[in-house]
This record gives structure tokens, C-alpha cells and sequence, in this order.
């Protein structure tokens, strides 16, 4: 699917004007101008046997491992005192180091100041970027970021941190000296394992020193687009591009589900207020209790209808722009479900409710079929493997029951927090 992705890309970024880029890709879409490969060390072997991701050969036991990536060394607390956090007041020298050396090599970003703030600056769990400095003066410069995953095991959740490298400039320090102490750093900050490629000074030999392997299969391929150049060798490539791409479905869908249908009690006062109001007359139990099945069952309703739609509207309007009048009706069900409280109508709670409803039941059709069509051939059982809604469903119940809902109630307020989930909903 990445040629596709690619190549809508480049025809948004001509339309604006622009017809020169460099992207990255890990699949060769076309001739690449450089090609780095990817090199990991564990910095938490340990956890990381236990997750399954490191496996060990049977001549090695798990106590050699950890003695094999031990970071701890001379040279490395000798260092260590000398590493600072990259300051608001390090900016300007940091960024004339940083300059200087992006100049010796070939394919290379040119910051300017505000933009290199942005981009080094420390940001918590996200960007972690190191000087050493002498005379006030940024003499070695070291950025990674993190990104976490969650991997099962035997039943247990693994939360598994992954640094990966962004620029080293070792000018007064050998190089596989300051890694090691950048490593350690990272250690500390509870980061598992560590990742860099084998461009500017990242060496093979280095990095072996180091302990760190070869990704199998994993390159890193440069591409510039509309722009003539030749094969550039790793070591003079100085560009770090990284990108990451997520997909949300149903989830924000069942959170809005979840944190209406428990609260019965809230709505339904809602509902009797109202038609108070209204007629001068409350329901009695019964119309109340029918009231409320109408409610809860009319996003299963919408969603059994808008299956039922699938065939039709692929056929109609085709999978691509099914999904974008899908999207009309889910702002349309969105906006019925904020408006229904100030405009005092239990009636468009459950228009609503019916129309998220249908947008649920075209999306179970019409994604997983989109996906496939788009998607080569060999990949296509994935992407609707991942899109089925019971697995949504699930996420969606467990990260809002589990995780915000608790929380939610304690400092919202029940009331507060029902009414908002239709907000909530809509901006999603």
C-alpha cells in the first residue's frame, strides 16, 4: 500500500505548488538515491526475553545476556557528568554546532532556529536530546525519541519503550563512547531497547562494538522526487525522516456507547423533566422503560440498517466515496446527539443514536473492503483482519471503561460527562 499512500502524497503537495520532496519508505518504491540500514541493541534484555522479542541461542543463558549488554564502564562514568539535557540557553550554540555539521555531508536538512527549537527540544517520553558543552560552548550534540508498543506474552502486557536515534555529533568525545553513555541515560529514562541507522558516522564497525545487530530485512530508502542525484553512500547521508502512521475506527463510537447505555438513571430523569415540561405530565414506568429501550436499541437498529446499506452504496457511489458520505452522516449523527440536550429533545437523542448507529454498520462493510482493494494482493487478508468490529469493540469498551471512564466520573461528574461524550464524539 505504500506506492499508493506515496503517490497520493505527490499529487496533494504539486497541487499546492510544491514539486521537489524528499520521503522516506521502507519498501523500495522506486530507485533509491541512499539506503541505511537499521541496527538494534537491547538495553533491557531482560524484559525484553520475557516478551518474547529477544531469543536467546541455547549456548547463551539469560545471566550471560545481561553480562553481554552491561553498559556500565570507566569511560562511561567519566562521561556521564559531563551530559546535560539540551536547555533554552544551549539553543544557539547547539544549533551553529548542528549547522556545521550538516554542511560535510551530502543529504542533509537545513533547520532554521525556530524549527530546530521545535524539533531538539526535550519533550517528556517523546524527544530526548543531550549536549556536552565546554565554555558555555555545545561542543557534542545527541537527539533520540521514543516510541511504545504494547506486546502480549503469556498472557501479560508488555509496554516495550524503543529509542530511536536521530543525530550524534561526537566532536570531543569518540563517538561509541558517547552512545554508550547516551544508552545508559536512556536506561534511566526506562527505555528498553535502542535503534539507530548506519548513516553519517554510525558505522558498522562501531555499532558492532557496541553490541548492536542488524534489523533482518529493515532498510531505510531516500528518495527525492523531481530532483536529479546521484547514489549517495550512507556515511554522507545526514537527514533523519521518521514517520508514523495510525489508524482509529469504532473506537470513539463505542466510548459514546459505553458511557450512555450504563446510565439509565441520568437519562431517563432527562427524558421525564423534559416531557414535564413539555405536557405537564410525567410518565409512568412502563412508558418510561419502552422509552428507554427505544434509546438504547436504536444505534443497534441504525447499525443493522446501515450493514444492510453496504452493497447499495459501494454499488451506487463506489467503496472510496461511499466512505466519504459515510462520514457526512456521522457528523450529521453527531451534531443531533450535542444539540439534543439544549434543544430539550429526547427525539433527536435517539435520531442520533441511529444515525452513529448506520455509520457503524457501513464502516464494518465498507473499510475492510476499501482496505482490500487498495492493499497488494499478498497483504489484503491484514488490513481486514484488523478492521472486524468486535476487536473495536473490545478496545473501545476496555480503553474508555478501564482507563478514562473512572477517572472521567471522579472529576466530571456523571451529568457532566454524559453529555460530553456526544462532544467528545463529534470532534473525533
Amino acid at each position: 500500500m505504500a506506492p499508493i499512500l506515496l503517490d497520493e502524497i505527490k499529487r496533494r503537495y504539486c497541487l499546492s505548488g510544491r514539486f521537489q520532496a524528499v520521503f522516506v519508505s521502507k519498501v523500495a518504491v522506486a530507485k533509491p538515491i541512499a539506503t541505511c540500514r537499521y541496527w538494534q541493541r537491547p538495553l533491557n534484555p531482560e524484559k525484553l526475553i520475557n516478551a518474547g522479542i529477544l531469543r536467546l541461542s541455547r549456548s547463551i543463558t539469560c545471566k550471560q545476556a545481561l553480562n553481554l549488554y552491561e553498559l556500565t564502564c570507566q569511560e562511561t562514568d567519566l562521561l556521564l557528568p559531563k551530559i546535560k539535557v539540551l536547555g533554552k540557553h544551549h539553543l544557539v550554540s547547539a544549533f551553529s554546532l548542528f549547522t556545521q555539521y550538516s554542511e560535510k555531508h551530502d543529504l542533509t536538512a537545513c533547520f532554521t532556529l525556530t524549527e530546530f527549537e521545535h524539533m531538539f527540544m526535550p519533550r517528556s517520553e517523546i524527544v530526548y536530546t543531550y549536549v556536552i558543552e565546554n565554555d558555555k560552548e555545545v561542543t557534542d550534540f545527541v537527539s533520540f525519541y521514543c516510541l511504545p508498543m504494547i506486546l502480549p506474552n503469556n498472557g501479560i502486557e508488555y509496554v516495550i519503550r524503543t529509542a530511536y536515534s536521530l543525530y550524534n555529533i561526537a566532536a570531543t568525545v569518540p563517538l561509541d563512547q558517547l552512545l554508550k553513555a547516551i544508552m545508559s541515560i536512556a536506561t534511566k529514562n526506562n527505555i528498553d531497547a535502542f535503534t539507530v541507522t548506519d548513516a553519517m558516522e554510525n558505522s558498522a564497525a562501531c555499532l558492532e562494538k557496541l553490541c548492536f545487530s542488524k534489523v533482518d530485512g529493515l532498510h531505510f530508502h531516500y528518495f527525492l522526487n523531481n530532483w536529479k542525484c546521484p547514489r549517495i553512500e550512507p556515511n554522507r547521508v545526514a537527514l533523519s525522516l521518521r514517520v508514523a502512521t495510525v489508524t482509529l475506527g469504532a473506537s470513539t463510537q463505542f466510548y459514546s456507547y459505553d458511557v450512555v447505555n450504563p446510565e439509565q438513571e441520568i437519562l431517563t430523569h432527562w427524558i421525564n423533566n423534559t416531557y414535564y415540561k413539555r405536557d405537564g405530565s410525567i410518565m409512568d414506568i412502563t412508558q418510561l422503560n419502552i422509552f428507554w429501550s427505544i434509546v438504547v436499541s436504536s444505534i443497534a437498529v441504525g447499525a443493522i440498517m446501515g450493514a444492510l446499506m453496504t452493497k447499495c452504496l459501494a454499488e451506487t457511489f463506489g467503496r472510496r466515496n461511499a466512505l466519504i458520505v459515510n462520514g457526512v452522516v456521522n457528523v450529521g449523527g453527531a451534531l443531533m446527539e450535542i444539540f439534543a440536550k439544549d434543544l430539550e429533545s429526547p427525539e433527536l437523542l435517539i435520531a442520533g443514536r441511529f444515525v452513529l448507529g448506520a455509520n457503524m454498520g457501513l464502516s464494518s462493510g465498507l473499510v475492510p473492503m476499501y482496505l482490500m482493494e487498495i492493499t497488494p494482493t499478498r497483504y489484503r487478508a491484514l488490513p481486514a483482519q484488523f478492521t472486524r468490529q468486535l476487536w473495536l469493540f473490545l478496545t473501545g469498551f476496555r480503553c474508555s471503561w478501564a482507563c478514562l471512564k473512572s477517572w472521567a466520573v471522579q472529576k466530571i461528574g456523571r451529568k457532566r460527562l454524559l453529555f460530553l461524550a456526544f462532544q467528545l464524539y463529534s470532534c473525533a
